[in-house]
């Protein structure tokens, strides 16, 4: 009986998490864990169904499952739409055919997953015992299963959930019922200062703060990292980019000059990820060599790190050959991108288990930024390649995340496979058909879709077509960044996003630097995410 109802509160779950996830990874360009949020409310809704035998290993048993889809929908939601700011007619020419949309998404999760879950195989004990990584999101989680006051946090998080969710029918009505509360407060019309000419040198847009909760909620988790870089970003953008836009191109259009301004910051991100390329490519192969090849007394049996190697290695191998085909894939861009994601899903795992940090669109950009001199690659191809890596990466940290708590909840590594391969299969199944359901409701590029992260990449694919000059001045605007050891992604989303988004992540980060302790109100904060996250995909399925 336990064990029907641990599989079938791992699918819900699974489901769960790849529905927020699904809309926070192209609303937002931070994608928080969600495993934390799913600690509480399974916890929550174990001791209400009064399972008391073994409680902390179900637990962390059902949030390793269900964490995967959370993930895969992070990746695909960072990388996927990147499609449609390059080439709009062909993405919405999937889109237009649902069962073509749900089987390519469900193809490149499924395959990058599984090659993600061999890697964290050979992997787990070199970096879980050799190194005795501590991947701190695996900590945290066992620290609030084995808290004495869960039961109460999770009723915090419920409340959030609940309250939240009041708000949003309040705001958008439903069944019938029209709303009463606007989306936003407008504080003040377009200004302008500074006229030269009669023309103005600065200008203030035109501000409204948006009544969101799922922004304030990430702001406040995410916490103070995001508040200055997003500020600077939209300071820069008032009283930098605009007035240096007017003085010397105002024969460009704005998108075309915004557009260029931000490629040049791109690439100075991408020109230090090249950079740093040979000693990551050194210490990995040693590492691997150590990992293969050398072997010594270890708890996992080297038999079955063997079989993974040779028998189940090929089979993925061929899944992914055969899907990367059907998309003119040759023989030397296929081997290229199988060995730069092994390469790259390494070091994210390393930065991972040091940190709690998956930096998965920066070793995408590693792998995708070379191929299109390389190879040169089409649209299709280069948004396929980084979606590929950041879904094999993000999905082999979230499974070292699941192992290392195993390990520490006392429970066997064969079932924890076993539920992370559930967690995958359900993952890859399902968010083909939320991201459809998501983007044919709320348009890419919206204030609801924005989609920065996949924006983004989409100008650094581009930018051989953009102004040089301007894309000089961005990049050393992007240097001196760097200098400053400042977020250039964070500010790069302030440039790029509407200022009411912007606004509502600082808004949320403000909350979170005033709190004397603010991981006392995390709980409440997921529940807001994560119901403004549900309400979204509730708007979604309307369409149905």
């Amino acid at each position: 009986m336990i064990g029907t109802i641990v599989v079938s509160l791992s699918v819900v779950f699974s489901l769960l998490a790849t529905a927020v996830m699904s809309y926070i990874g192209m609303a937002t360009p931070i994608g928080p864990w969600i495993a934390s949020t799913l600690v509480l409310a399974v916890g929550l809704l174990l001791r209400l169904m009064t399972v008391g035998e073994s409680i902390t290993q179900i637990i962390a048993l059902i949030v390793s499952c269900a964490s995967i889809g959370g993930i895969l929908a992070t990746a695909l939601g960072f990388s996927l739409p990147t499609l449609y700011f390059l080439n709009k007619t062909l993405f919405l020419s999937w889109l237009a055919d649902p069962n073509y949309f749900i089987l390519l998404v469900a193809g490149i999760s499924f395959s990058a997953g599984l090659y993600g879950f061999w890697i964290a195989d050979i992997y787990e004990e070199r970096l879980l015992v050799q190194k005795h990584l501590d991947f701190p999101i695996s900590q945290l989680l066992y620290r609030m299963i084995c808290a004495h006051n869960q039961l109460k946090k999770a009723q915090e998080m419920v409340f959030g959930f609940i309250a939240t969710l009041f708000f949003c029918v309040l705001q958008d009505g439903m069944l019938g019922y029209h709303g009463i509360i606007g989306r936003s407060i407008h504080l003040f019309d377009t200004c302008s200062f500074h006229m030269l000419q009669g023309l103005a040198y600065i200008q203030v847009p035109a501000l409204s703060v948006d009544l969101f909760p799922s922004f304030w909620a990430i702001g406040y988790v995410t916490g103070r990292v995001i508040v200055l870089p997003l500020f600077i970003g939209l300071v820069s953008k008032i009283f930098l980019m605009d007035p240096i836009q007017f003085m010397g191109f105002s024969y460009l259009s704005t998108t075309s000059y915004v557009m260029a301004f931000c490629a040049g910051i791109i690439c100075t991100s991408a020109l230090r990820s090249l950079i740093k390329t040979p000693p990551i490519i050194i210490r990995i192969i040693i590492d691997t060599y150590k990992t293969v090849w050398v072997r010594g007394n270890t708890s996992v049996d080297s038999s079955v790190i063997e079989k993974y190697c040779l028998k189940n290695l090929l089979g993925i191998l061929l899944i992914v050959f055969l899907f990367l085909r059907s998309f003119q894939f040759s023989y030397w861009m296929y081997g290229y991108l199988m060995i730069g994601t092994f390469i790259c899903t390494y070091q994210v795992m390393l930065i991972a288990g040091r940190t709690g940090l998956a930096l998965l669109g920066r070793f995408a950009t590693f792998v995708m930024a070379p191929a299109l001199v390389l190879f040169n690659v089409g649209f299709v191809q280069a948004v396929l390649m980084a979606t590929f890596v950041e879904i094999t990466a993000g999905v082999a940290t979230d499974i070292m995340f699941g192992r290392k708590l195993g390990r520490l909840a006392k429970v066997s590594r064969p079932l924890m496979r076993q539920f992370q391969l559930l967690g995958l299969v359900i993952g890859s199944v399902s968010v083909g058909i939320l991201f459809w359901l998501l983007i044919s409701r709320f348009e890419l590029g919206s204030a609801a879709l924005f989609a920065q992260r996949a924006q983004a990449r989409a100008l650094l694919i581009n930018v051989k077509e953009f102004d040089v000059l301007v894309l000089g001045i961005g990049f050393f605007y992007g240097s001196m960044l760097r200098l400053l050891n400042i977020n250039t992604a964070l500010v790069l989303g302030a440039l790029l996003m509407p200022v009411n988004i912007s606004l509502g992540l600082i808004i949320g980060g403000g909350l979170s630097i005033m709190s004397t302790n603010k991981e006392e109100w995390y709980p409440f904060w997921s529940g807001v995410f994560a119901s403004s996250s549900m309400w979204m995909v509730i708007g979604a399925l309307q369409l149905i």
